[in-house]
């Protein structure tokens, strides 16, 4: 969930967007002693969007994305491995749309919830969660090169560069879903065809 801590210079934010390896980066945090604290504004869930907080307030605030397969297939696990629960009732969540695509077999899901948005649904959910013009103070890392940006940013944060890698190599990823199956061919690319805004805007139209 999203969440606020420390740093030398003032006050940070960290911007969760479901199945980013969000989790883990809050135990990095923690482990490097900037005691993050989870903000949840009132009628918004855990993983609410960059305009339901003041940002202006921070001094130093990122968010992750993550390359789209990789987003179907870790949504896919977590879901069915938490037997189609609804999220957090009376608030918005940007899982609460998937709802109704419940049970589906996982290659007929990813066919319903692609389509269920003009840009893509994963593409959908992350401008929603940055906006259509993201402050410049918002810094994005990608999954893939997590580990690296986060050492990167702790040690801008005032970590000691000792602490920040020990905070990150001592500190367990969690991977509480795995999905496991095969990709069927058209199943990939109706995910690349689908979700072009994040490919393009954050990995030079390659999905990784």
């Amino acid at each position: 969930m999203s969440s606020e801590f420390d740093t030398a210079h003032g006050p940070g934010f960290f911007l969760h967007i479901p199945r980013t390896g969000g989790t883990w980066t809050e135990r990095v945090l923690e482990a490097a002693g900037l005691n993050p604290r989870h903000v949840s504004p009132a009628g918004i869930s855990r993983h609410g969007r960059a305009a339901d907080y003041e940002l202006g307030q921070y001094r130093r605030v990122f968010t992750i994305v993550r390359a789209p397969r990789a987003l179907y297939a870790s949504t896919y696990a977590f879901l069915k491995m938490h037997e189609w629960r609804v999220w957090e009732p009376g608030t918005y969540h940007p899982w609460r749309e998937l709802e109704r695509f419940a049970g589906l077999p996982f290659d007929e899901w990813v066919a319903k919830v692609s389509c269920s948005s003009p840009r893509g649904y994963f593409s959908k959910i992350t401008a929603e969660a940055l906006g259509p013009a993201w402050p410049p103070i918002l810094r994005v890392f990608r999954t893939e090169n997590l580990a690296e940006d986060l050492y990167w940013f702790l040690t801008d944060c005032g970590v000691e560069p000792s602490r920040a890698w020990a905070a990150i190599s001592g500190t367990l990823k969690c991977n509480s879903s795995a999905w496991g199956g095969a990709w069927r061919a058209d199943t990939a690319a109706l995910i690349d065809s689908r979700e072009k805004w994040i490919l393009r805007t954050f990995y030079g139209g390659i999905n990784t």
